[in-house]
């Protein structure tokens, strides 16, 4: 961290994480953003579909099983040290949930409320097949 500058906090949810479901994550993560209308040039929110607490599952983790190498530490870090807040983070799903298995997809995590779509066309397991879709906030945060 560089002197002078406060930490910038990405939040992450397991939506495969049986103690802690993502709709809690997103209902406390919808109470903060009313509460705080600049939310996100602070803080953001991304979900992880299929992951579990400390990794496992079939759910894309590599940033779990590269540790401090990991795509949101370095999501993380760029945003503290040059003031670049991340948007899309790509991942990948490693063949046995290890750092140096093969390949078997990528996506894409986006910053909550977005969601993950798929474009219609192209391989399901490639993250270039998806786009970013922002909901009606009206219907994630209610009146």
């Amino acid at each position: 961290m560089m002197m002078g500058r406060t930490l910038s906090p990405l939040y992450l949810s397991r939506a495969a994480y049986e103690a802690v479901s993502p709709a809690a994550s997103a209902a406390s993560e919808a109470a903060y953003t009313r509460a705080l209308t600049k939310t996100n040039q602070f803080a953001k929110l991304y979900m992880a579909s299929g992951v579990k607490h400390c990794g496992g599952g079939p759910g894309a983790q590599s940033f779990v099983t590269n540790g401090n190498q990991g795509e949101l530490t370095q999501a993380l870090r760029n945003w503290v040290e040059n003031d670049v807040a991340p948007g899309s983070i790509q991942i990948s799903k490693q063949t046995g949930n290890s750092a140096t298995g093969a390949t078997q997809f990528t996506t894409l995590m986006w910053p909550y409320p977005t969601t993950l779509t798929y474009s219609g066309s192209g391989d399901v397991l490639s993250a270039t097949s998806y786009s970013c879709v922002m909901p009606d906030l009206a219907t994630i945060n209610g009146p």
